[in-house]
């Protein structure tokens, strides 16, 4: 029979029509192939960056319109120059970012929409990082009588040198306005003869008209009366060193002209440690290291410089050198049975400060295997051919005990075997017992 030289194109021919028919089939079941992600209509509009500085660095805020399409934004702060500063993906039409860049650093924002892995249209705004910080200054005051000197000791700005910077003083007298201080580092003032209590300011403004205004120290004027305080002494019933607080509680402090917070106090616990200012609040506490009889003291200091020490109720210290005492209990019954030793039992007391935890390791030797118990994971591990291996490998257990003193730890998995226990305890200042060990053959469940 002879061949139809045309035999292979037939049956190649099904294929191709296969192919362009199973496209159009799609097209004409109004099917279509899966789509890709579209970017999203773009630029983004309405794009703006505010420049604040509430602390040491810069705040960068910047915000924009919705933008249809785009499922999130990443943005990014760098310089001019194009060098990335820092950026983020955000999914809100807002970003806020702090940067340290030096004042008159410019640093453009740039938005990109996204919409899946695809990029839209971008914005950016570009700003220059403006001088927002006041100047600072430090000053003195001294007075004698009603003649005051207010002295300069630095001046100084992160632009503007002091030459350019404005000064003004206004001396706190009732009605008193600031006045224009031109020149020099010291001026002079003399105030009304009646004893009366005076606060002065300075302010100050740089080039770029950045102020700040500066409250002095208080001059007071005919004060001669020291402050008036009283403490009371609070601790537990035995105070311990290194473990127990003392506080100190103020019931009262008065002065004749300075405000209260404006009495500086300085306690002196009176166990060689340097005296401390107390700062604020009613109440201050200390842990003092050592034993024995002491007595607190609050010296005080008022804004002219008259001062009183006042002294609270004495504190006796004791010292806790004694570890606690601790036990295992050993069972009445079935001493070489498992079951017996699953719940590890004892009592642990102290006379001092208090238990802290009791501390337990336990190996266990199967046959010629030593075994090491993993109490975090609740699990036995080899721990090798000798006790010693064993017990290095074995995990340390702390066990805090209740009210009474009594502790239990239990065993998961004990078997039959060689049992050893390792068990100490240690108070809430670190004084330990020795570590006692129970060794105990397990013959039966």
């Amino acid at each position: 029979m002879r061949k139809n030289p045309s035999y292979g194109a037939v049956r190649r021919a099904p294929r191709a029509a296969a192919v362009v028919l199973t496209a159009a089939g799609l097209m004409a079941a109004g099917l279509a192939a899966p789509a890709t992600a579209r970017p999203p209509i773009g630029p983004v509009k309405n794009l703006t960056a505010a420049v604040t500085k509430p602390g040491a660095s810069y705040r960068i805020a910047a915000d924009w319109s919705d933008l249809t399409g785009a499922v999130s934004y990443k943005v990014t702060l760098a310089t001019a120059g194009g060098a990335v500063i820092t950026s983020d993906t955000v999914t809100t039409s807002d970003w806020t970012v702090p940067t340290t860049r030096p004042v008159n650093t410019q640093v453009k924002v740039t938005v990109v929409p996204m919409s899946s892995t695809r990029k839209g249209r971008a914005a950016s705004v570009t700003r220059t990082l403006p001088d927002l910080t006041a100047p600072l200054g430090t000053y003195d005051v001294s007075w004698t009588g009603v003649d005051t000197t207010v002295s300069q000791l630095t001046l100084t700005d992160d632009l503007s040198l002091p030459a350019n910077i404005t000064r003004e003083i206004n001396w706190g007298e009732p009605g008193g306005v600031f006045e224009p201080w031109s020149s020099g580092t010291s001026l002079n003032h003399g105030y009304p003869a009646p004893a009366a209590r005076y606060v002065p300011q300075v302010r100050l403004t740089d080039e770029h008209d950045n102020t700040v205004t500066l409250n002095l120290h208080a001059v007071v004027i005919g004060d001669t009366a020291a402050p008036v305080g009283a403490y009371t002494t609070g601790h537990s019933a035995k105070v311990w060193a290194r473990f127990s607080p003392v506080t100190l509680t103020q019931s009262e402090l008065t002065d004749d002209f300075s405000p209260a917070n404006k009495v500086v106090r300085v306690v002196d616990w009176g166990d060689g440690t340097v005296p401390t200012v107390w700062a604020t609040g009613l109440t201050v506490s200390h842990v003092y290291t050592i034993g024995g009889p002491f007595s607190p003291k609050v010296a005080l200091a008022d804004e002219a410089g008259n001062t009183t020490t006042v002294e609270a109720a004495g504190v006796t210290v004791l010292v806790d050198n004694l570890a606690p005492k601790l036990t295992l209990t050993i069972p009445k019954v079935g001493l070489n049975q498992v079951r017996s030793w699953k719940v590890l039992k004892g009592k642990v007391t102290d006379a001092g400060v208090g238990v802290g935890k009791v501390r337990i390791r336990v190996v266990q030797k199967r046959g010629t295997v030593w075994y090491s118990y993993l109490p975090a994971k609740k699990t036995w591990v080899r721990g090798g051919s000798t006790r010693v291996k064993a017990m290095k490998l074995a995990g340390l257990a702390r066990v805090a005990p209740s009210a009474n003193g009594v502790w239990q730890f239990r065993l998961v998995n004990l078997r039959k075997g060689t049992l050893v226990i390792q068990d100490s305890a240690a108070d809430k200042i670190l004084n330990r017992s020795k570590i006692f060990t129970r060794q105990q053959a397990l013959k039966k469940y």
